[in-house]
């Protein structure tokens, strides 16, 4: 049999020969592709997706093996699996044909990629295994990519038929004569994979033995006393075999190697748990924190006379915790007020002990074992507070809760993104040129063009204290078409890319927002001084500094001329929402509220003086945007959504650490809390005013986009494809077409409805990032002249990347000189902070989801087993259902900057407490109408799965209750995704991740 030396291709004729030559260890080879590369991405038809897609199910999971059992016993990603639509997106350098390496905790194997599918409407990647078993995994498994000269690419492509794979997928028969040939390839396929795994062991025992202590001894040389550093698998490698720089191949069997045995020591190095198959590197923990872990470790074991002691001194302490807290009454609802005790307080080894259990906590999604889990389980048990528990996440949360040192509303939502957030810094290695060589603070002035004589209309929510963009009309005389200027504001005038400030940011992605607590991308005082639109800034004669993006648009909604530059504004007027709304006599954006708890408050927000002129130009705008909006979406384009339900916080919280997994923010003495917050728990729809704006931010996507490509600025566009139509789950439901879907939208507004989308087994593209302008289909471009996102440069990095680039065009075109990032330098921050941005998307919604089941069960345990509403607020509900908009969590979500479930006047982004409650707007109408929790409407949203502990769940929205649930259903329940049926609530749970489980009636 003919194989391939995995480096130089050099043909090894015999079978027995080694895959790897001895002298391509250590030759130099280029790297797999990244993420994202120079050449374009295949733009997409007019009729499917960019990649093939074929719906695949795995089998009977009772002919799966152990090894199989174990590597799925786990969630994807943590959280709600329905709120992710792309968390395996096709990745160039793990394309199909590649050998790869896939990791969960501690289950890992080699396999080869076969094709993409959908598994329960979700994105996987089939992959074949060396046992020959069919694994659907996701992108985030991948730990190790070898060459692509590994195998050869015919074997590759005969190892698998979309046609064949798809009858599969039917459970249909198939003949050993059609897949003999592929059978044949698979066999060699599965050979190249076990010679891998026999030449790695071997070179493992080299790596092992090439100097004294080996793994230990790199630890000791490199690791940092205090601060987590990184490594990669390279040098780590080169160390070990004394071999010099850049010698050894970074997807060679020497590196491969040697990140298997990194993977072994989790005590000393932490795998990049995202991007380790391109990234290469491994997180070393500081040897403070090593000593920690052995001392805790060495305590749990209790194998000494001193370490005895030590676990029973810190068990005893924790027991008179847990009693303490168990004898508290519940307590109401009101202010939060501190309980007196008389505990001991926690000493210098407690906290070491507790700083373990909060690890346990901070690697949860881990693709090593973490040594924090077994030391957690046995801390635990020796404690005997728990005994019929299962020792696991949601146990370890409690228990820290308990003890009195983590607050009762402190679900980590903040640390894990800090974590994280610190963790890729650690791993980045980009430099960026110093900032002297960019431009900053007034150096462009004077290619501002003053608009102080217009009226700017800032109009968001009533809470919002990041205020990024404002609109202007401007009438041209004898013509009835008009300039619409968009005004964004301008942070970039201060910070430069390599500011701290910029780096900061850069991986954070976006703001954060959680009820209890809002992240700012910048601080507060900052923005609220001077970039946010309308501070009361005092330099430049009360001017602040925008970039804007005007256009000239006929009554026809075409674009016949577009600007963009610098300007200046003065005074806008800022608004509401629904104070535009009632000037402009549209229906008012209702807020439904189906606990009754509140009386009847207004919003405090202040509006500005209007006079008559506004009146007519905001009039004239919200036309202008339908107008916009009619042309867009016309042909293609989805505008849809669920109402979600805000919960605001009425009261102050103690103030919680933003890194409880911190050793330094580990309490010396126990706190415990007496009563809970007063909560108003709100499913708000959207008005007109809302989408109007949203329109204006679209249009000025499309003006940046324009911008740049004519003017060749490297940035990154955002396009993407014509989604792919799934088949029904039920045989009984007729499918649909796109063009059906697309029919059935609102003639007048260009909505469709939730029932549906969802109906139609719509499975949205993923957003695709490329140099070149691209279409995109969800927000009805069509055109190549591309989107871009600018507008919302406060809240979201991605945006600060597109106004650097422009001004330094503006600056160049007016001789000013200036330098602009290059097409890498805005690749590598732009996956940087998408990284960040899903990050901080998945946070907020588990904090959403989390203070959503604290009201629901806060009124299933208070002596009523129903929701109180109004009968308008009943009828409200079903017409939020039907119309409320919203767009996708790829892009879509433009169409509002928080990258959130669409909402009117929230008001949880303050970072007090007592000032959430103020915005509570008019209750509506009168306690009539009773609808119980056990009697229930809900959507079901996606697929059937089978959780980690054998319970069949299928994800369902709950309107009148605004938010998601999942269904408990049997195996073999018929129901299609988008099928209403009736429920009802049976249980929540709040930890360790809050949802609200229900059952058919």
């Amino acid at each position: 049999m003919t194989t391939w030396c995995a480096h130089c291709t050099h043909t090894l004729r015999t079978s027995r020969t080694r895959l790897f030559r001895p002298q391509c260890l250590i030759r130099s080879t280029s790297t797999v592709s990244l993420p994202l590369t120079t050449r374009p991405p295949a733009q997409p038809s007019s009729s499917r997706s960019i990649t093939p897609k074929i719906p695949f199910t795995t089998g009977n999971d009772s002919v799966t093996s152990a090894e199989q059992r174990a590597f799925f016993a786990t969630e994807d990603f943590p959280g709600d699996p329905s709120l992710s639509w792309d968390t395996a997106q096709p990745i160039i350098g793990i394309e199909p044909g590649r050998l790869v390496e896939v990791r969960r905790t501690d289950v890992s194997g080699i396999g080869l990629i076969l094709g993409n599918v959908i598994v329960r409407g979700r994105r996987r990647l089939l992959l074949l295994r060396a046992s020959g078993e069919l694994w659907p995994v996701i992108s985030a498994d991948v730990q190790f990519v070898f060459p692509q000269s590994l195998l050869d690419p015919s074997v590759a492509e005969r190892c698998w038929s979309p046609a064949l794979i798809e009858a599969y997928g039917r459970d249909e028969d198939i003949s050993t004569t059609e897949i003999e040939g592929m059978l044949i390839a698979r066999r060699e396929a599965v050979m190249v994979m076990r010679r891998i795994m026999r030449e790695t062991e071997d070179m493992l025992n080299q790596l092992s033995t090439s100097k004294p202590g080996s793994v230990e001894n790199v630890f000791k040389t490199f690791a940092n006393e205090r601060e987590q550093t990184s490594i990669s698998i390279v040098s780590t490698a080169e160390y070990l075999l004394d071999e010099r720089e850049g010698s050894i191949p970074p997807h060679g069997l020497a590196a491969y190697a040697t990140q298997t045995m990194l993977m072994r020591k989790p005590e000393m190095f932490l795998a990049d748990t995202m991007n380790m198959w391109s990234s290469g590197k491994f997180i070393m923990r500081s040897k403070e924190e090593y000593r920690r872990l052995v001392r805790v470790s060495k305590i749990s074991l209790a194998e000494t006379k001193e370490d005895r002691e030590l676990l029973d001194a810190f068990v005893q302490k924790c027991q008179q915790a847990i009693d303490f807290s168990r004898s508290m009454s519940k307590g109401k609802t009101g202010e939060i007020e501190l309980v007196e005790h008389d505990l001991p307080q926690w000493s210098e080894i407690d906290k070491d002990i507790i700083s373990v259990l909060y690890l346990r906590l901070a690697e949860r999604r881990s693709i090593q074992y973490s040594p924090a889990r077994i030391i957690s389980t046995s801390i635990l048990r020796a404690i005997d507070r728990y005994p019929s528990e299962i020792i696991e996440e949601g146990l370890v949360l409690r228990f820290l809760c308990d003890i009195g040192v983590r607050s009762p509303w402190d679900i980590l939502v903040s640390s894990r993104v800090l974590r994280e957030q610190q963790q890729a810094s650690i791993i980045s290695s980009t430099q960026l040129q110093p900032s002297g060589d960019f431009l900053k603070g007034n150096e462009l002035d004077s290619l501002r063009e003053d608009f102080s004589d217009q009226t700017v209309y800032v109009i968001d929510e009533a809470s919002a204290e990041e205020l990024d963009d404002g609109i202007s009309l401007q009438r041209i005389h004898n013509s009835e078409d008009v300039w619409v200027h968009v005004h964004i504001a301008d942070p970039t005038k201060y910070i430069q890319p390599s500011d701290p400030a910029a780096i900061h940011a850069s991986f954070q992605g976006s703001s954060l927002y959680d009820p209890s607590r809002s992240i700012p991308l910048f601080p507060l005082d900052i923005i609220k001084k001077e970039l946010s639109l309308g501070a009361k800034v005092e330099r430049n004669e009360g001017r602040q500094g925008v970039m804007t993006f005007s256009a000239r648009i006929t009554k026809k909604g075409d674009v016949l001329d577009m600007k963009v530059r610098l300007g200046w504004i003065k005074s806008p007027k800022v608004m509401t929402y629904s104070s535009v709304d009632q000037l402009l006599g549209d229906p008012t954006n209702h807020v439904i509220r189906p606990f009754d708890t509140l009386p009847s408050t207004s919003t405090t927000f202040q509006s500005p003086e209007v006079t008559q002129e506004d009146i007519n130009n905001l009039k004239q705008l919200r036309e202008i945007a339908i107008t916009l909006r009619r042309v867009r979406l016309f042909r293609s384009g989805l505008d849809w959504s669920q109402p979600w339900a805000n919960v605001n916080i009425l009261s102050s919280l103690p103030p919680t650490p933003i890194d409880s997994f911190s050793y330094q923010t580990i309490p010396s003495q126990s706190r415990f809390y007496l009563n809970s917050p007063p909560l108003d728990y709100t499913i708000p729809s959207r008005g007109t005013s809302s989408w109007v704006v949203a329109e204006y931010m679209v249009l000025a996507g499309r003006l940046a986009a324009r911008f740049c490509s004519s003017n060749d600025l490297p940035v990154l566009y955002r396009g993407m494809a014509i989604p792919d139509i799934l088949p029904s789950s039920n045989s009984n439901q007729s499918q649909m077409t796109l063009d059906e879907l697309l029919s059935r939208r609102d003639p007048e507004n260009f909505l469709s409805t939730t029932k549906d989308v969802l109906a139609s087994g719509l499975f949205m593209s993923t957003v695709t990032l490329s140099p070149i302008p691209l279409s995109h289909w969800a927000l009805g471009i069509s055109e190549k002249k591309g989107y871009l996102r600018v507008t919302s440069p406060l809240r979201r990095f991605d945006d600060m990347l597109v106004h650097w680039q422009i001004k330094s065009f503006l600056a160049r075109k007016k001789g000013l000189g200036a330098i602009r990032l290059t097409e890498m330098e805005i690749k590598t921050l732009m996956m940087r902070s998408e990284m960040g941005q899903r990050r901080v998307k998945n946070a907020s919604q588990d904090a959403d989801i989390w203070w959503q089941v604290q009201a629901i069960e806060r009124f299933r345990n208070g002596g009523s087993s129903s929701l109180r509403l109004s009968n308008t607020a009943s009828s409200e509900i079903t017409k939020l259902h039907k119309t409320s908009s919203q767009h996708d969590q790829n892009d879509l979500s433009v169409m509002r900057k928080r990258e959130k479930m669409p909402c009117t006047e929230k008001t949880n982004s303050s970072n007090e407490g007592d000032e959430m409650g103020r915005n509570v707007m008019k209750e509506i109408g009168k306690q009539e109408e009773v609808i119980d929790l056990g009697n229930l409407e809900g959507t079901i949203m996606g697929h059937m799965s089978l959780t980690p502990d054998g319970i069949y769940t299928i994800p369902i929205y709950l309107p009148e209750l605004g938010t998601t649930g999942f269904l408990d259903a049997g195996p073999k329940e018929n129901i299609g995704i988008g099928e209403t049926v009736k429920v009802r609530v049976s249980h929540t749970r709040s930890l360790p991740r809050a949802m609200v489980v229900c059952r058919l009636i």
